[in-house]
């Protein structure tokens, strides 16, 4: 097409278009407007890593010049789409430094402390919404002295405690997996390794193809949590039908445990034909029949009932203790050389049990919406007034 047969409205509009277009506001314009908006001041603006994408978002910080130690955390999900934090008092008063500009910020960190207790959470992006990845509290003992603290990190999926009494017993650490109940077996397979401790052996123990397991859960009905246990053992030592229960003890088995009452550890392993052998361990003063086990070529499939877990099936989160010990045995009848387990040794035989945890929509992260920390919503879009 010649230039001369361009209609006259079609070519102006190529021409002029861009100018008469507006372009979106940017993060600081749609702060100033949310800022005046609120009758708040900006404390800060900082380039921010929040999600997983590598495009960077913004974090902003706004104060009430009436109340200083009042601040509301403005974060960019992307263009166009921002948080607001309403926090509540806290330590921090206005004005403060902005978060150090390399590395980026990859998380907003909050804080509070309630009497004695203090608290701490880590905000980000993830799954398309804001959630917590990490979150601790400490508090001193009640009686005596010294420290008791938590820490959870929903990135690694791992949880530590830790007791301090320098005077008696020093510093005593205990870390555990965390293990969330997702959607499906395909979310559930996304997530990174379990968490592993040799409990005992490790002077046998060659590494994660020797013996290791890899916990993930989904929900297979309304009524049920399925396990997938993956079990890595360089030698498999089989089970038979005819084993003693202590003789069980003796092959490659996993021992799995729900709450702490003793009479719910299960013992589990492979027989010889590749079906499961399934035990109470010890046995049971009742008849209640054991969870139902199958297999997944080296995993096992183990299903549990919620009311099993004491758990109510309208629950939409929930939190138990868990714990799987996988025993390696190298020869038959001969004590296991390797425990792994998903927690550290407490006292004696006892382990740090794990949780196993269900969160709204069977996500990976905890929601966030109105917590001690705040309250998140996110903004309507305005656009500046010029």
């Amino acid at each position: 097409m010649r230039l001369p047969d361009v209609p006259r409205s079609l070519l102006a509009a190529l021409l002029l278009g861009p100018s008469l277009v507006r372009a979106a506001p940017s993060f600081r314009e749609q702060l100033e407007a949310y800022a005046r908006h609120r009758s708040l001041s900006v404390d800060w603006s900082s380039s921010a890593q929040l999600d997983e994408d590598p495009a960077p978002e913004h974090l902003a910080r706004l104060c009430n010049p009436r109340e200083p130690s009042s601040s509301v955390y403005v974060l960019e999900q992307q263009p166009g789409i921002l948080w607001g934090l309403d926090a509540p008092p806290e330590q921090l008063p206005c004005p403060s430094k902005p978060p150090r500009a390399r590395p980026l910020p990859s998380r907003l960190e909050l804080s509070r402390k309630d009497g004695h207790e203090e608290s701490r959470v880590s905000l980000a992006f993830r799954e398309g919404q804001p959630v917590f990845v990490a979150s601790s509290r400490s508090s001193p003992f009640m009686h005596g002295p010294g420290t008791s603290s938590e820490e959870k990190d929903w990135e690694g999926l791992r949880f530590s405690m830790t007791h301090s009494v320098p005077e008696k017993h020093g510093t005593k650490r205990f870390e555990g997996a965390i293990l969330p109940v997702l959607a499906s077996p395909e979310a559930a397979a996304a997530l990174p390794p379990t968490y592993n401790h040799v409990l005992f052996g490790r002077e046998h123990w060659t590494g994660e193809k020797d013996a290791s397991v890899r916990v993930t859960a989904f929900p297979l009905r309304a009524d049920t949590v399925r396990l997938h246990i993956q079990v890595r053992d360089d030698r498999l030592i089989p089970a038979s039908e005819g084993l003693s229960d202590t003789e069980l003890l003796g092959v490659d088995h996993l021992k799995i445990q729900w709450g702490y009452d003793p009479r719910r550890q299960l013992v589990v392993a492979r027989t010889e034909q590749g079906g499961p052998l399934v035990r109470w361990h010890p046995p049971p003063d009742s008849t209640e029949p054991p969870p139902t086990v199958a297999f997944d070529g080296s995993s096992f499939l183990v299903d549990l009932l919620l009311s099993s877990l004491s758990v109510n099936p309208r629950a939409d989160s929930w939190q138990k203790p868990f714990s799987v010990i996988f025993s390696d045995a190298d020869a038959p009848g001969a004590a296991p050389q390797t425990e792994v387990a998903l927690g550290t040794q407490h006292t004696g035989r006892t382990i740090t049990f794990s949780r196993l945890v269900a969160h709204p929509d069977h996500a990976r992260y905890p929601p966030v919406s109105t917590t001690a920390f705040g309250r998140l919503s996110r903004l309507s879009p305005a656009e500046p007034k010029p």
